[in-house]
């Protein structure tokens, strides 16, 4: 039998790579959110739990991450409490 392409060295089936293009038709208002981190000069954006989002700030973070990602530009995120985050536009030195 000849083996397949997508068979690893171990003969488990290699599921191929898929681009997934999200929808960002989320209930956070993300696209102000960066557009005030691209402002002159950058704003610093303070979210509280409760008032800006109702979830845990660890899923927020990720959920930030994934929505910056998405809209093409690089943003630090901060913890300072259980209830409080503080993202800013991350500075890229050098490279692209």
């Amino acid at each position: 039998m000849a083996q397949s392409k997508l068979l690893t060295k171990e003969g488990r089936k290699k599921q191929p790579k898929r681009k997934v293009k999200r929808k960002l038709s989320d209930p956070y208002p993300f696209d102000e959110w960066f557009d005030a981190l691209n402002a002159d000069p950058p704003h610093v954006i303070t979210l509280e739990r409760g008032k800006h989002f109702p979830c845990r700030t660890s899923s927020m973070v990720v959920q930030l991450r994934m929505a910056s990602a998405a809209y093409g530009i690089k943003i630090c995120v901060n913890v300072e409490d259980d209830d409080h985050l503080v993202m800013r536009k991350r500075q890229v030195f050098g490279g692209k």
